[in-house]
């Protein structure tokens, strides 16, 4: 199926579209067992009689899901049956003399991304690798920059002779412009570019598209949802190589030859596939749903199925629960991280920003919750260890860890040096020793102290990432990786976009 949608997505060239006039034997013998009905040339010239038709212009196009089409350039429609029928109802001769004709005038006001209006997407790339030859060389690099970054899928189809051609005719502002804007984004003569690939991706090595942003490459990467076998690269290239910028769809663009890239390597991530088995065979996925289905309640929320409602707190639940196996946190620390991703919303008036909600969560849980359903640990992992199959030990948290949750969740949402303030605060120990004995238990005392701060400093550091990591669902420019705190985080991405694309599951 996967395939399947795919083919009917996919653009194509005119080497793909064979004329349904004067076919070979075996081309016709193919595809008469691919297509049902497969016209005869008696059926094709009547049509062609009918409706005033060049029969040169019909062409099936060879994909693995075959289709007809009517192609005279700049005229191009695509057909689902080659019969009288068809034309009758859908009035084609009509529309090839309408599209022709808006198509005269919009190329005589150079008006040209209008001719692509009245063209099926497939169809773009076909149609630019014959347009782009009969426009004059002031407007070829305009055009190719509409086309381009307009496109989806199928860059490798642009004519290879048009790619190396065009930059010829990039005007000279564009260039300094180009340069100007390189040299904010980098200082140095080297810059760092990503790619993002699944399974389906032209491979790197073929390819001249890349971005700035690791995040942009890890949405690419991960984009065709059904497919989880992302990859991110990375490479250097220098600012001098690079052809072309384009930002304007948030993506942070870059165009360069494949044979200019230098220091390539492949950037390690967490992939949703690789964990998933580990995670239920170890007991997460045990703890994850025990403590959503009990814990997580939409009376809380005033807007449930908000971006910052269910499916939101669930997916940080769940970042909170697997980030702290990657990084091998206690069950302690685990339940404090679940437990402040589970309220830390629930507080919420409205979506826009906001730097007082994780106080009114705080304050809502405290009023509301805290009596019927007190703050625990739920622990499957241990059971797992011991052998057991099923079943889970509970126990409550400390006076000191539900404080840490509270820390979590009313700072979530503030900058971190009022975090660190009300750690200094929190953890803050005055001595006036007058015996050896007394000094050296204060000195015990300012030890346990630093060694609590710093657990809610980290456990702090952990739980914003895990809610920045569900930032993947808001638009592109809304995520910045250099905001994460801990490598871990960034090394989960593609991990966050996968979760995201599988919420179903969750």
């Amino acid at each position: 199926m996967k395939n399947l949608i795919k083919s009917l997505r996919e653009p194509f060239t005119k080497q793909q579209m064979i004329p349904l006039l004067n076919m070979s034997n075996d081309v016709r013998q193919r595809l008469d067992n691919q297509i049902s009905h497969f016209p005869t040339e008696e059926d094709i010239q009547e049509i062609s009689n009918t409706y005033s038709i060049n029969p040169a212009h019909l062409y099936v196009i060879d994909k693995t899901v075959p289709c007809y089409c009517y192609y005279d350039f700049p005229v191009y429609i695509n057909i689902d049956v080659l019969s009288k029928e068809y034309f009758e109802m859908f009035d084609i001769r009509k529309k090839i003399d309408l599209i022709r004709e808006e198509s005269a005038r919009a190329w005589k006001d150079k008006n040209y991304s209008c001719i692509f209006v009245f063209t099926n997407e497939q169809a773009k790339i076909l149609l630019f690798n014959e347009m782009y030859w009969k426009v004059q060389n002031e407007d070829k690099f305009d055009l190719f920059q509409d086309v381009y970054t307009s496109l989806d899928y199928g860059h490798a189809l642009v004519d290879s002779k048009i790619v190396r051609d065009v930059w010829q005719h990039q005007p000279e502002k564009y260039k300094k412009e180009l340069r100007d804007h390189l040299d904010e984004q980098c200082s140095e003569d080297r810059m760092t570019i990503y790619r993002g690939e699944s399974g389906g991706s032209t491979p790197y090595s073929e390819s001249m598209s890349w971005t700035t942003s690791l995040n942009v490459a890890c949405f690419f990467a991960t984009r065709i949802r059904s497919d989880l076998k992302a990859k991110v690269y990375q490479a250097e290239v220098l600012k001098s190589d690079v052809l072309a910028y384009f930002s304007h769809r948030n993506e942070d663009e870059v165009v360069v030859f494949p044979e200019k890239l230098m220091a390539l390597k492949e950037v390690p991530m967490a992939l949703l596939s690789d964990e998933w088995e580990a995670l239920q065979a170890e007991g997460y996925m045990d703890e994850y749903f025990l403590y959503k289905n009990t814990f997580i309640n939409p009376e809380h929320y005033q807007n449930p199925e908000g971006i910052h409602g269910i499916p939101h707190v669930k997916r940080v639940l769940f970042h909170a629960i697997t980030i702290s196996r990657a990084l091998g946190l206690s069950s302690r620390d685990r339940a404090i991280l679940a437990n402040a991703s589970i309220y830390h919303d629930i507080g919420r008036m409205h979506d826009d920003h906001c730097t007082m909600h994780g106080e009114w969560s705080w304050q809502q849980y405290a009023r509301e919750i805290a009596y019927e359903y007190p703050m625990l640990e739920i622990n499957s992992v241990d059971k797992r260890k011991r052998g057991e199959a099923s079943g889970y030990d509970i126990h409550k948290l400390s006076s000191q860890e539900v404080g840490i949750v509270r820390l979590l969740i009313e700072y979530h949402c503030r900058p971190d040096e009022e975090c660190r303030e009300a750690l200094m605060r929190m953890y803050h120990f005055e001595y006036h020793c007058k015996s050896d004995e007394e000094c050296s238990e204060a000195l015990i005392r300012m030890h346990h102290l630093k060694q609590e701060r710093e657990r809610a400093w980290l456990l702090y550091r952990i739980f914003k990432d895990c809610d920045g990591l569900d930032r993947v669902r808001l638009p592109r420019n809304e995520l910045d990786v250099k905001y994460f705190r801990t490598d871990e985080a960034v090394r989960r991405l593609v991990f966050a976009y996968q979760v995201h694309n599988n919420s179903s599951a969750l």
